[in-house]
């Protein structure tokens, strides 16, 4: 399997799209206005989409073997997107609504995923390098199957619950 960094048309548009929304999400951070809360969260919201597109784009063109600690980065982001777009919801529904410390316990799971994930971050850059190889060449990918699809189902049911409490938050009934 040929594992040598390559750009094409796609990638280079993701990329643009992922540096693009960083840019959003700072201008979102340093605009002055009365919704500051629900402005930071949307910032936060949309940078980490960014990160997560550019994570991506590095495993998509190898560049990820150029750059292994940056793999995975962003692996726990998943866990965050349902709280922080609760959260923002919650801000633009509630404007005098101030931070609270139960808001914090949303973000649980993604503390939790992240602790997996350490032990992974810590693994030195050639380890990282031949855990990609090995993993998406041959038959190995099979192994990684069930770990996978139990992280992607709690992601899913993580993300639908969410997706409930944001519809049970704006619905005008």
């Amino acid at each position: 399997m040929d594992m040598t960094p390559t750009l094409d048309t796609w990638t280079i548009l993701f990329l643009g799209v992922g540096v693009h929304g960083i840019v959003l999400a700072v201008l979102f951070f340093l605009r002055k206005s009365n919704h500051k809360r629900a402005d930071r969260l949307l910032g936060v919201l949309i940078l980490l989409f960014s990160l997560n597109l550019l994570n991506y784009v590095l495993f998509w063109t190898n560049y990820s073997m150029v750059f292994p600690h940056l793999m995975g980065a962003t692996a726990f982001a998943q866990f965050v997107y349902g709280p922080i777009l609760f959260l923002y919801l919650l801000a633009v529904v509630d404007p005098r609504r101030g931070w609270r410390k139960v808001d914090l316990l949303h973000f649980i799971p993604a503390l939790l995923y992240l602790a997996t994930l350490v032990p992974f971050y810590l693994t030195p850059a050639e380890q990282k390098i031949a855990y990609l190889v090995n993993t998406f060449s041959g038959d190995k990918y099979e192994g990684m199957a069930s770990r996978s699809a139990l992280t992607a189902t709690l992601k899913s049911l993580h993300m639908a619950g969410y997706a409930v409490a944001i519809y049970l938050l704006t619905d005008p009934v």
